[in-house]
């Protein structure tokens, strides 16, 4: 706090411009001092694949046991504020039963939360049902997302959430939570799906009714794609980025 207000707060105030990945960081950096005419909101890029990355998908299922399953993924580090106890709860509560598969390993600091997301799917009985895949290399990381019918992000709040916007980019129809960082990116039902945190009952609904709706998941994919590489493909953010260094540069003058 003793930072924000004294060294945080003649940082923003003397620079030239303040660059925030989301509006919603450009406000918090503005209440800190930033001035609102030198802070410009440019996101984080994303890559944005191939066409064949499709064709990872059948072997990322095959090697699971997965063919013919309808699969929602997650990926993150595994720490309390991704919000996974609740994710594990809706599948629970699921009516589908789909395979939720976990990738990603513990945060630094954060010794023992998957034992506990471990310990909770063994006391729901859902050890059939529930995957943890551990860390993935790039290749099998875009297989998983290729091979998912859906991808739920259940977190309690993010800056920038980079997983969302990778499946995005894989044209994959997203599930979040409606908290910073997440609405963001996400407009629920135009590309993607918002519901309230620590909530699994709605969660559970939503994964039911998205994963009953192969069209409306096809529809809300394609546009996520189609805004990625409008809006996050690195051609487009560094051209942003070059821009701002561009005029500030001029305004020295």
């Amino acid at each position: 706090l003793m930072f924000n207000r004294s060294v945080g707060w003649w940082t923003f105030r003397s620079v030239d411009r303040v660059i925030a990945l989301t509006p919603t960081l450009a406000d918090m950096v503005q209440h800190m001092g930033a001035r609102p005419e030198r802070t410009v909101v440019i996101p984080g890029w994303t890559e944005v694949p191939s066409n064949q990355a499709r064709a990872k998908a059948a072997g990322f299922r095959d090697a699971r046991g997965l063919a013919g399953k309808q699969l929602v993924l997650f990926a993150g580090r595994l720490l309390p504020a991704k919000g996974l106890s609740y994710l594990i709860q809706a599948a629970r509560q699921s009516q589908s039963g789909p395979m939720v598969a976990i990738a990603g390993d513990e945060a630094p600091g954060y010794a023992g939360c998957r034992d506990s997301l471990v310990q909770q799917v063994k006391r729901l009985g859902l050890g059939e049902q529930v995957l943890f895949l551990g860390h993935l290399g790039r290749e099998d990381m875009e297989a998983a997302y290729e091979a998912a019918d859906l991808f739920v992000l259940p977190s309690l709040g993010e800056g920038l959430p980079t997983a969302v916007l990778e499946a995005m980019a894989h044209g994959k129809c997203v599930l979040a939570t409606d908290v910073l960082g997440n609405r963001d990116v996400i407009t629920d039902g135009v590309n993607g799906a918002l519901v309230e945190a620590k909530n699994p009952t709605e969660l559970a609904h939503r994964m039911d009714a998205l994963l009953s709706d192969d069209r409306l998941r096809a529809r809300l994919g394609a546009q996520a794609r189609r805004e990625v590489e409008q809006n996050y493909a690195p051609a487009v953010v560094l051209g942003k980025i070059q821009d701002v260094y561009r005029e500030a540069r001029e305004r020295k003058r």
